[in-house]
């Protein structure tokens, strides 16, 4: 029999003695770091040692690790039955745990037992609560309560360990593990995302949420057939539920082979299972010539967004004399996401839990004109309403590509390059309205101080830059890149981390698809704190396929860099290339085929007085552009309402 596969002996009184005398020295510091190590070590050949597996559970609560103390805790008693301090941190952790069944149990078994000297000695955490402080401030479910709290705050790392703990202690808890993998999805940890909802269906596996948001973590990952998959399981349990059907939706348009036509066609079908249908008797809202039309935005919660503050500096400019505009958002008006809407509306309505008949109700009481959607598939419960008529004139922009097949739903407000003459033929129940100056918003990062477009502070030898995530890490997108570098044999790729470097198993994933194409060996991750810093590291920006991050391209343009794009074969993969093209750029960074994304990111490359003189003057011609003018885009959204005001009153 090996060393390892030996049983541990029981500490010898002098061994134990020792122990005892090293960890003391480590507390008087507050090393309890050190003393955890230290208490690793010994458990290792002594397993039985109650004083270590107390230590443990002291230094587990200084971590927050509230479970892994319970753990030790009871180690602790099971070895050490006989010593009243044990029983006491078991029955105090029980009782942070809100668990007072077991805590008081423990508490009266603590009070029958002596109290040992080399513990006391020893001292305890300062921030251990007292048994009877512990027992005042007993909450319930406190792990779930710290975590949600975390996330108010924007402390996803806290809010992960929270609820895993959470998870750990109570494996079959829905909102625990919703909430952990949610938290884990916006750190970019979408593998582990995935592992942990796949435990989850193991132990719920008739939840169609936990099935759901494991489709769209297989999706973050790449794995689109199998997000799908699940997103169908999902969908036929809960096969009334707009929002689980919605998650399958917004998934597909990041699906690389599927079909436009495909996509459009499950778009409009969606509409029509779950708009509302118009009540029996309901006659259609009239429209008739006035002097000024009240002119409804359903913006949900998009004042989270990037884009939410483009979008109000548009609104906010909207002429007064013409136009009385209402908004109708999650949340209060001066709340943080939604106080940068103050001066886009003259009224303002919160519909955060507000069902889609109610608001219809509250739609009509303002007498709304035109009622645009801007939420989209971001808040399809409120999409529904769309069903009916709560206005004459009704129409969606910006998250809805292919509208939503909802009967009272009118107009798409879109562009030509989002929707051209190859797209006639598509399934769309809506007519398509166009933006003369872009139907996309694009921010730009402030101004950096020092810093502009044109100065760099990267390695020498070309250098490509792409701000990728893993599901736009695909093999089709790959293999056009490494034609790139191939036609470039001295240069080389960088990506932006989304937390890559935390998952081995992602890194290998990386190395794996590069390396299928000979070019692994040529493409770094970067840390860098921001887009900003990372794109000045490169020449040029390559972007995925399909590209639909506009805020990519907006910060590679920002910082100096020639923008590389395809325009795809349906209106969600040309958002980014409808933004280049109005922005003036489409010529020099729009491809129509891969070939031609080839050549233009070489041409690119290959001639540094041009890329230089670029990134001297992008700045000044991205402020110029109508795309960044606010006054024009509202003028442009004026000149559609006041066709689709008269095209409505006859």
């Amino acid at each position: 029999m090996s060393k390892k596969n030996q049983p541990s002996k029981p500490a010898s009184s002098k061994l134990e003695k020792q122990y005892l005398e090293s960890i003391s020295r480590l507390l008087i510091k507050d090393a309890w770091n050190e003393a955890k190590i230290k208490s690793e070590e010994f458990i290792s050949g002594h397993n039985d040692s109650a004083i270590a597996y107390f230590i443990l559970a002291l230094a587990a609560y200084n971590e927050n690790d509230l479970t892994g103390s319970l753990f030790h805790a009871e180690k602790a008693v099971h070895y050490g039955a006989d010593i009243r301090e044990y029983a006491e941190l078991l029955a105090i952790i029980y009782a942070i745990l809100g668990d007072l069944n077991n805590s008081m149990y423990y508490t009266k078994i603590a009070s029958t037992l002596p109290h040992s000297d080399h513990i006391i000695a020893l001292g305890l955490p300062k921030k251990l609560p007292t048994l009877a402080k512990a027992f005042f401030q007993v909450v319930e479910d406190p792990l779930l309560k710290n975590a949600f709290s975390a996330i108010e705050q924007g402390r996803w790392v806290e809010a992960e360990n929270w609820f895993g703990q959470h998870v750990r202690l109570n494996p079959g808890n829905r909102d625990a593990n919703l909430g952990l993998a949610n938290c884990l999805c916006i750190q970019g940890l979408f593998k582990a995302a995935v592992e942990s909802l796949c435990a989850a269906r193991h132990i719920i596996p008739n939840d169609a949420k936990i099935a759901g948001q494991l489709g769209t973590a297989l999706t973050a990952v790449g794995a689109f057939s199998a997000g799908q998959a699940s997103h169908r399981w999902a969908m036929s349990v809960a096969a009334d539920d707009p929002t689980i059907h919605a998650m399958a939706l917004n998934d597909l348009l990041l699906d690389p082979e599927k079909g436009t036509a495909d996509i459009v066609s499950a778009f409009q079908q969606w509409g029509k299972h779950f708009g509302l249908r118009s009540e029996s008797g309901a006659g259609k809202p009239s429209a008739k010539a006035k002097d000024i039309l009240n002119v409804g935005y359903i913006i949900g919660a998009i004042g989270k967004k990037r884009i939410g503050s483009v979008l109000a500096k548009i609104l906010a400019q909207h002429n007064p004399k013409r136009f009385r505009t209402v908004g109708f958002g999650i949340g209060r008006l001066s709340a943080s996401s939604n106080i940068i809407f103050q001066k886009s509306f003259q009224t303002w309505h919160n519909i955060n839990d507000m069902d889609p008949v109610t608001m219809g109700a509250v739609v009509t009481a303002e007498k709304i004109d035109i009622l645009v959607n801007i939420g989209g598939f971001a808040d399809p419960e409120l999409l529904t309403a769309f069903g009916r008529r709560m206005a004459p004139v009704q129409a969606s922009w910006l998250e809805c590509p292919y509208g939503a097949g909802l009967e009272n739903m009118d107009v798409i407000i879109s562009d030509r390059v989002l929707f051209t003459d190859k797209d006639k033929g598509l399934p769309i129940k809506e007519k398509i309205a166009f933006m003369e100056h872009g139907g996309t918003l694009v921010d730009f990062p402030a101004d950096d101080e020092g810093k502009s477009g044109a100065a760099h502070e990267k390695e020498e030898g070309l250098v490509f830059a792409a701000d990728a995530t893993l599901s736009e890490l695909n093999p089709r997108t790959i293999e056009v890149w490494s034609r790139v570098l191939h036609k470039m044999p001295d240069s080389k790729l960088i990506l932006m981390n989304h937390n890559f470097l935390r998952s081995a198993e992602t890194v290998t994933q990386l190395v794996d698809l590069f390396g299928i194409f000979g070019v692994a060996h040529r493409v770094d991750i970067l840390l860098e704190a921001d887009s900003q810093a990372f794109f000045r590291k490169g020449d040029v920006c390559l972007l995925p396929f399909p590209a639909r991050r506009i805020d990519v391209a907006a910060d590679a343009l920002w910082a100096g860099l020639p923008v590389v794009c395809l325009s795809g074969n349906g209106s969600h993969s040309r958002e980014v290339a409808s933004t280049l093209h109005y922005l003036g750029l489409g010529k020099d960074a729009v491809a129509s085929t891969p070939e031609e994304f080839v050549e233009l990111a070489v041409a690119w490359g290959e001639n540094n007085a041009r890329r230089k003189a670029f990134g001297g003057e992008i700045r000044q011609r991205l402020r110029k552009s109508p795309l960044a003018d606010f006054t024009v885009r509202a003028s442009d959204l004026e000149s559609i309402y006041e066709e689709l005001w008269q095209t409505a009153a006859g």
